[in-house]
Parts: C-alpha cells; sequence; structure tokens
C-alpha cells in the first residue's frame, strides 16, 4: 500500500513539474517579444468583460432610477452582478489592465498628425508611424522599456487604431502629380462655368459619361492556409485582358445599357447574345474607344433616349480627343444638347460616374468572375470567352441595379453638380481640408505643405528625346547609341565662329528637324543610325570631324572614374557595382574579359545584408566603382555595415 502511494505522488509530482516547464517556457517566451500576448492565457485568470463603457452606464442609470434590480440587469446586460455591486459602490473603478504609454493628449495629437497628412495627400503606413513614434520619444529622452529600442510593436499599432475610431487601415489608390496639381482655382473656373450651363436644367436633363473596363484578373483574396507559408496560390486561371465598356447616367439615376467594344476585326453573332437589355456591340483593333465608336454610341445609344426629353439637356465627360468631333458636335446643337468638357486631370474629383459608380461595379464584377473561373465552364478558359462576356455582364447590370439610383445621385451630388453646390467641391482639394491648427503646429503645416509644393513643382523642360533609325535586319548597341548622343550634342554647341556669322546666312536656312548621320564602324556595309531633333541642322561630311568635336564635350580624365581591367581583381574580391544608377557592394564571383559575375547585397534600412534569394549578374567592368574591404558584421541576425558606401557621398 505504501509502495503504491509513492508511486501515484512520483506521478503526479512528474506532472506538475512538467507543466511548471511548460508554464515557465511560456512565459520567458512572452517576455522576450516572441509570442502575442494576447493569446496565450495563464492559467487561473479571469474573463475580462465584454461589454462597452456605454452599456454598462446604462445598466447602472436603470438600478439606480429603479426602473431594474441588479438580477435583472445582470440578465439583461449579461453584465456580472459582482461587477455591477462594485460599480454602484464605488470599487474598481479603474481601468484594467496597466496603464497606457501615452496620454491622451498626444493620442490626440498622434491621430490628428495621421489624419492631416492623408488630407494632403502623404498617407503613412504603419511602419512608419512606428517609427515616428520612436522619433517622439527619442527627442523627449524617454525611455519606454515595453518597447524594443523605443520601437513599438505592430500590436500597439492595432491597439492604438482600435481606440481612435477616426483611424483606420485601408489600401491607398496612388494619383499621378498631374492629378494632384489640380487646385482651387481651376474647380472655381469650371464650376462657375457649370453654373451657367445647367441653370434650369432638370436632374434628368444632367448626364454623365464615361468609359472603363472590365479585366479578366478577379484579383487576390485572402484564404487560411498553414501559418508560416510563404507563397500560397490559388489556381484561377486568368490574363491582363480586358473588355471596354461606355457608361452613362443622369443626376436622377437613370442608367443607359452599355455599350461593349470588343478587340478584334470582325464581329460575331453570339458575341451579342445573352447580353443586357439594350445593350450594343463594336469592336476596334486596339480594343479601346476611337473617334469612331464614340460617335456610334453617341448616335445610335445617347441620342435616340435623349430626343424623348424635352427642353436643353446636358452630357458631361472628359476632355479626351477621340471624344469631340465636328459631328459629334453638329448632333448636340440640332438636338439641343449642351457638350460640357470636365477640367484636365480632374476626373478622379469631377466624375461622378468615377466618384460612386465604378468603384462598387468593379467589386460585383470580381465577385462574379471569381464564381465563373470557379465554375466548370469557366475553369476551362484562361481569358473570357467573347460569346460567355454577354452573358456575365448581364449579370453584373442586375446586381447593380439594387443601388444603381442611390449610387448615381451620389456621385453628382458629391461633384457638386446637383444639386449644384460649388464649395461641396471645393472641400474635397486637400488644401481646404479643415485642421486644427492648435493641435498640429504651425511649424509642423509649413514643413508638410512645403513638401507638398517641392513634390507637385514641376519639373524642368522635357528632355527632347531623339529618333533612332536603324535599317530593317540590322542591329544596335547601348555603346552606338550613346556615341551618336554624345556627337549630336557636340555638333549643338554653339562655337564662338558660328555666332559671328551674318544673319543672312541663318534665314536661307528654313527651319527643320535635326539629323545626324554616322557609321558605328568603318566598314560600309555597317548599321546607319540617325538622330533626328528640333532646331536648325548643321551638317559635318566626315565622321572623324565628328569624333574630334565629340571629344570637346567629353569629360576631363580627372572626372571620369577608374578604368578596370580583369586583372585588376580576384574571386572573392569585395567591389561596388553600379546598377540602374545606384550603388549596392558585392562579392566576385567570376572573371571575364568584359567584366566579372557578382553576387551582390541589399539594404534593409540601414543595414546591409545577403538575401535568401540570390542576386547574381554579370556587370561591365564600366559598372564596376571601386574595390572594397570585406563589409563587417553589425549583428548575428545576418546584417553587415560597407563603410566605404555608407560613408559615400556623391
Amino acid at each position: 500500500m505504501q509502495c503504491c502511494s509513492i508511486l501515484v505522488l512520483s506521478k503526479c509530482w512528474i506532472l506538475l513539474s512538467s507543466n511548471f516547464c511548460f508554464l515557465k517556457l511560456i512565459f520567458k517566451l512572452l517576455r522576450a517579444g516572441k509570442m502575442p500576448r494576447n493569446r496565450i492565457k495563464p492559467l487561473g485568470t479571469r474573463n475580462y468583460g465584454n461589454y462597452k463603457p456605454e452599456i454598462l452606464d446604462e445598466c447602472l442609470e436603470a438600478i439606480r432610477s429603479g426602473e431594474l434590480t441588479q438580477r435583472a440587469a445582470e440578465t439583461r446586460y449579461g453584465i456580472p452582478r459582482s461587477t455591477i455591486k462594485n460599480k454602484l459602490k464605488g470599487r474598481h473603478m479603474n481601468t484594467v489592465g496597466r496603464a497606457r504609454t501615452f496620454s491622451d493628449e498626444e493620442e490626440l495629437a498622434f491621430e490628428k498628425h495621421l489624419i492631416t497628412l492623408s488630407d494632403y495627400g502623404f498617407p503613412v503606413v504603419e511602419t512608419d508611424f512606428r517609427y515616428a513614434v520612436k522619433c517622439y520619444l527619442d527627442k523627449k529622452g524617454v525611455k519606454i522599456d515595453r518597447f524594443q529600442n523605443n520601437l513599438p510593436g505592430y500590436e500597439w499599432t492595432k491597439s492604438f487604431l482600435k481606440r481612435h475610431e477616426k483611424l483606420t487601415s485601408r489600401l491607398s489608390s496612388n494619383i499621378k502629380k498631374v492629378r494632384a496639381e489640380v487646385g482651387a482655382k481651376d474647380i472655381e473656373n469650371y464650376m462657375e462655368n457649370l453654373k451657367e450651363v445647367i441653370e434650369n436644367v432638370p436632374a434628368t436633363h444632367i448626364w454623365n459619361y464615361d468609359e472603363t473596363n472590365l479585366s479578366d484578373d478577379p484579383g487576390n483574396k485572402k484564404v487560411i492556409c498553414k501559418r508560416g507559408a510563404k507563397y500560397v496560390e490559388n489556381i484561377c486561371n486568368h490574363s491582363k485582358s480586358a473588355t471596354s465598356l461606355m457608361f452613362s447616367g443622369n443626376a436622377a439615376g437613370t442608367l443607359l445599357p452599355p455599350y461593349v467594344v470588343y478587340k478584334a476585326d470582325n464581329m460575331w453573332t453570339t458575341w451579342t447574345e445573352n447580353g443586357p437589355a439594350g445593350a450594343r456591340y463594336n469592336r476596334s483593333k486596339s480594343g479601346w474607344f476611337d473617334a469612331i465608336c464614340f460617335e456610334d454610341w453617341f448616335e445610335s445609344l445617347f441620342l435616340p433616349h435623349v430626343r424623348t426629353q424635352n427642353g436643353p439637356k446636358v452630357i458631361i465627360g472628359d476632355n479626351l480627343s477621340s471624344h469631340i468631333s465636328l459631328n459629334v458636335l453638329r448632333l448636340c446643337e440640332e438636338n439641343n444638347v449642351k457638350f460640357v468638357c470636365l477640367p484636365p486631370n480632374s476626373t478622379h474629383l469631377t466624375q461622378p460616374l468615377d466618384v460612386a459608380f465604378f468603384s462598387p461595379m468593379k467589386k460585383s464584377w470580381r465577385a462574379i468572375l471569381s464564381k465563373w473561373k470557379e465554375s466548370a465552364s469557366g475553369s476551362k478558359f484562361t481569358t473570357i470567352p467573347k460569346d460567355a462576356f454577354p452573358t456575365l455582364l448581364k449579370e453584373l447590370m442586375a446586381s447593380l441595379a439594387e443601388n444603381q439610383e442611390r449610387n448615381l445621385m451620389a456621385g453628382f451630388e458629391k461633384c457638386g453638380i446637383h444639386p449644384f453646390n460649388k464649395q461641396k467641391l471645393l472641400d474635397r482639394l486637400p488644401e481646404n481640408q479643415p485642421v486644427d491648427n492648435t493641435v498640429i503646429g504651425e511649424a509642423f503645416l509649413e514643413q508638410l505643405e512645403k513638401k507638398r509644393a517641392e513634390y507637385l513643382t514641376k519639373d524642368g523642360p522635357k528632355k527632347r528625346k531623339k529618333k533612332l533609325q536603324v535599317p530593317a535586319g540590322k542591329s544596335v548597341s547601348v555603346k552606338d547609341v550613346e556615341e551618336a548622343t554624345g556627337i549630336l550634342e557636340a555638333t549643338n554647341k554653339p562655337s564662338s565662329s558660328k555666332q559671328t556669322s551674318s544673319k543672312s546666312e541663318k534665314e536661307k536656312v528654313p527651319k527643320k528637324k535635326h539629323k545626324q548621320t554616322y557609321n558605328s564602324s568603318s566598314d560600309e556595309d555597317d548599321v546607319e543610325m540617325v538622330l533626328e531633333s528640333d532646331g536648325v541642322s548643321e551638317s559635318f561630311s566626315d565622321l572623324e570631324d565628328l569624333q574630334e568635336e565629340s571629344k570637346k564635350a567629353e569629360p576631363t580624365a580627372e572626372t571620369k572614374k577608374q578604368k578596370w581591367k580583369a586583372e585588376d581583381f580576384a574571386v572573392d574580391n569585395f567591389v561596388i557595382v553600379i546598377y540602374n544608377g545606384q550603388k549596392y557592394p558585392g562579392k566576385i564571383v567570376s572573371i571575364f574579359d568584359h567584366g566579372p559575375v557578382v553576387e551582390c547585397m541589399e539594404k534593409k534600412i540601414k543595414f546591409w545584408r545577403w538575401p535568401e534569394k540570390q542576386d547574381r549578374m554579370a556587370y561591365d567592368w564600366d559598372d564596376v566603382w571601386e574595390k572594397i574591404n570585406p563589409p563587417k558584421i553589425a549583428s548575428k541576425r545576418n546584417q553587415f555595415t560597407v563603410p566605404e558606401l555608407d560613408n559615400f557621398v556623391e
């Protein structure tokens, strides 16, 4: 009996010790930051409240007013009775958990900064926000133990976004500089002109048209997979092809049938069957809308509908040259239609279809396309057969019918067209966004406006491209092109003798394209290249004269870097190479007469490291900048420093 009890006690001790070691390991990982803190709950801890503070206040108010008893309130609101008693007696009133790192004022300032940056067209990604917080702590001279090197973790960023409902994390869409340059003056001129045009015109008579395309790619979607998997693939045939469509709707929510343009030389009957009612189909060689397709849409689809409307009509669209023709303008005058063009590069602000209609349409299209590609018939095709496109388009139009009227009316309202509201459109410009100067600070706003102004400053005159003509069947090298370009630039430089030439001689030479011809070698059968540029031409008859002139424009020996040879290096030497204008350190793997094969490193924030996938490529000797010492180890995590490159300043 005594032996059995000893055996049982020993087994219990082994079980307890193993659990203790397991818990000790878990807490050690948590302390080191290797595991998320909100996924492992130690034994013996209680559940935290899953109710909002507003619900608790409502529960307490109902009890104090005598409307409910404590037990009835516990049942209705799902709050434990012990919690209700403590709150009524004023006990345990502090929030659960450790104190927040930043005060309410500091977090509110962070929120204002993030909103302002987004309004000015420079939204901040989560990583940049974390480093901004680190910079703030470093400048204050505060050390936060829970942050590694004062850098907040991803979990803190998520909890920060949860605490501030005005903020969220979304995918951003890039806009070009020319679109960002659209200012209040352009919008005001457009709206003043539009006000005169649409005065006393009802909503049913104000139309907007725009062309778009439906892609063959349903896009990526989140899936469940094994943790740590790097490449998660979903079997789905797709291509980069797309089909062009023209849509038109009015401010009252009426949408005309779509107009489809296929990429083809001929049309077939099956390409038009089982589509939306009233839809029309056409084709073009490029698959895009050209002047012929636009005129056909205007005459066959738009005009038959607006002819039934009495009084003046207005059609608003972009100012593409293919949309403006004499025939279209003549038809507008005959049918009392006023043709209004939007300001250039402003459709993301002023186009109702772009603002409120196309986004939900593309979302519905991706869902329909994904479902079709997963079906037995759709999984067989890489691209959408033109026979099947009308059926899918009909399904798309049916899915849009429920919210079609509301979306169209919202688009016209947000663009300030109907009801007419110029200020509503002006308020969407970044410079007109409301900003709290007391929180952001004048210095911060000045830097922000300066950054936006510098980014949007137009570059200097665009470098004129030069046409390169090569006979069919002949090849040309980069060296030939560079020599031809250098010769042309040298010949374009005026000399003192040319400046003193008489005006009468210059007047005799008409302006024409500047054409310089030379042979890349002395052989008569070699490639003849022609470089063309605007300006007055001056010809040289002999190649030697051209080369002498070009030498004057070449840099001196002091400004050129050293010319390397194969004997200057050996395998495993470290060098700096130039790729796409950037300098990268690397190790020579092999050497050839024309240049070495170098395995390069990649830059990660402030250190260099060897990439997981080898970056090995052959370089010319002209691309080798200099020989360097082996990189120095910065940490045990495959991180190095390259003093020769890090200290280099161009």
